[in-house]
């Protein structure tokens, strides 16, 4: 299923992608929302791909964090917050 229309319909502050997702992976989508949204949403790779090399795969593809899984909730709220921060 394609996310730009569920991303139009309410356009979220931030979306949390698998890279490993079915039929499209995170990195294909997260440079979708790019090219239609720009620079907002922030978008937050949560994936076992966890790598040095696939941090940086994440950021070019216009990812804004990359969070390993498996995370703990702490982690993910100090992301949000970072995010919060920048905003």
């Amino acid at each position: 299923e394609d996310i730009l229309p569920l991303t139009r319909s309410f356009l979220p502050d931030v979306c949390l992608l698998d890279i490993g997702m079915p039929r499209c992976n995170g990195y294909e989508t997260a440079k979708k929302l790019r090219a239609e949204f720009g620079a907002a949403p922030k978008l937050i790779a949560v994936t076992a791909y966890a790598t040095e090399r696939d941090r940086v795969t994440a950021r070019e593809a216009g990812f804004d964090l990359h969070i390993a899984k498996p995370f703990e909730s702490p982690e993910l709220v100090a992301a949000l917050g970072r995010l919060a921060a920048t905003a």
